[in-house]
């Protein structure tokens, strides 16, 4: 395991610690947010229900995603050694998927879409990068 795919799979299990928390407090609050919409549906008050239904679901969009892309930063460090690319690439490659699982977590919770998409775009790009590492490893 390179030095950089355990700093990644320790930020990685740290980032799903935070993130189950977060689901936590999801999953706590979702009786409210239930009662809420069977109250307006109950009202006829259709704009308030997807109001409240679209709240409760962008946050848990925000959550399920915040997970599964911080198993793809942990996938990636698994693969590290295989990955045949000089290892200060690796650094830099493992240093931006981080980053971007920072950015494209927080911001999309928070709906802040430049800084969500630059954190995607650092995501797709560093899983590309690392893919073409693996075919190289795939040569040898």
């Amino acid at each position: 395991m390179t030095k950089m795919g355990k700093v990644m799979i320790t930020f990685g299990l740290i980032w799903i610690f935070i993130w189950c928390v977060v689901g936590l407090s999801l999953g706590v609050g979702y009786k409210a947010y239930a009662l809420k919409m069977g109250d307006f549906a109950e009202q006829g008050n259709l704009v308030e229900f997807w109001k409240t239904f679209s709240s409760w679901k962008s946050r848990s969009v925000a959550h399920s995603h915040a997970l599964c892309i911080t198993f793809v930063l942990i996938l990636v460090a698994l693969t590290m050694p295989y990955i045949k690319l000089a290892d200060n690439i690796k650094w830099i490659t493992g240093l931006l998927l981080i980053i971007g699982v920072v950015l494209a977590s927080i911001f999309d919770w928070f709906k802040f879409l430049p800084l969500m998409i630059v954190g995607d775009i650092l995501i797709i790009a560093m899983v590309l990068v690392s893919f073409i590492g693996a075919l190289k490893g795939v040569k040898e």
